[in-house]
């Protein structure tokens, strides 16, 4: 892999950063009503307005607002937070891992049951497997993430004890507890992700398998099981390395309705705090940072093409 090819598309990421930069700047400024004064309360005087509107430079003419703000987040100074005044990136840091933390267990889960899924549906396409893959998926993507967390609540929390209701244990209390409090919400975010992780590998395995190569396999007498898992999955694999980077974004998105179901402390629940509060610094924190992951999990992936199949030069 050459590092032309890796500077040229951190390169490219630049300008759909700054072409977000842009749209949250103005979400927060061309919206109704007067930012200030949904800050302040209906209670609140012209003065606290005033200064509110001082303090987020909404007094000054919308170029020079933007190029100011712009200039922070250059330097990584996502400004403070208008009602515990703490900096927005020290915010983003507390709430960091247990967003990171429910994001790599449900990844991980999706993929441990997907792919093999995925790969055995496609082994008898219409089979009684496939079939029941089908259901489980249409299933998986027809009910919202916060209902399938509240049925996990009712049944494994709340009848049968198994986990706890809400809440998170961080990493330092042990990765048992840590695991155990991720348990129900990871199963709620899998749902969805497998559901889609697994029809597309199923829809790649069936095109492969009706390859020349997989035939001549077959032919030479090499097991049904290394056929899939080895001469077919692994060419399977750049389309599952896509619809991974691409569920990312549905991953993310459904952070925030999970963590606000369970309670969980992380920056799904920052953003819903913040919006509720109208508290726009961390709210554009917030969303910067969510498109900045998305861009690198999608350069991640792109740069892991070469590695799972060796045919893909750069």
């Amino acid at each position: 892999m050459r590092l032309g090819f890796v500077a040229r598309r951190i390169a490219s990421t630049l300008p759909v950063l700054a072409v977000v930069a842009v749209v949250v700047f103005l979400l927060a400024r061309i919206g109704p009503g007067d930012p200030a004064a949904l800050i302040a309360g209906d209670a609140a005087t012209s003065a606290q307005i005033d200064a509110i509107r001082s303090q987020l430079r909404l007094d000054r003419p919308l170029p020079e607002q933007f190029l100011a703000w712009a200039g922070q987040v250059a330097k990584l100074d996502l400004g403070h937070s208008i009602y515990s005044n703490q900096p927005v990136t020290r915010l983003i840091g507390q709430r960091l891992e247990p967003t990171l933390m429910l994001a790599l267990t449900t990844i991980v889960l999706a993929t441990l049951v997907a792919v093999p899924a995925g790969a055995l549906a496609a082994r008898r396409p219409h089979g009684l497997l496939d079939r029941a893959l089908m259901l489980v998926s249409v299933t998986g993507f027809s009910v919202p993430v916060f209902v399938t967390g509240y049925a996990l609540i009712y049944v494994f929390a709340l009848h049968l004890g198994w986990f706890p209701v809400q809440g998170y244990k961080p990493l330092a209390a042990g990765l048992g507890p840590c695991l155990a409090t991720l348990a129900l919400p990871s199963i709620a975010l899998a749902s969805v992700f497998a559901a889609l992780i697994a029809r597309v590998t199923r829809a790649a395995m069936l095109e492969i398998l009706q390859e020349n190569y997989v035939r001549t396999a077959r032919a030479k007498g090499v097991g049904e099981g290394r056929v899939l898992m080895v001469h077919a999955l692994r060419n399977a694999g750049v389309q599952v390395l896509t619809v991974i980077g691409v569920g990312f974004a549905i991953l993310v998105g459904g952070v925030v309705v999970t963590e606000t179901v369970f309670n969980i402390p992380g920056l799904g629940r920052l953003t819903v705090d913040a919006v509720l509060k109208h508290d726009y610094p961390v709210l554009q924190g917030v969303i910067l940072f969510f498109s900045a992951l998305l861009v690198l999990v999608n350069l991640a992936v792109d740069l892991a093409y070469g590695v799972v199949d060796p045919r893909i030069s750069y």
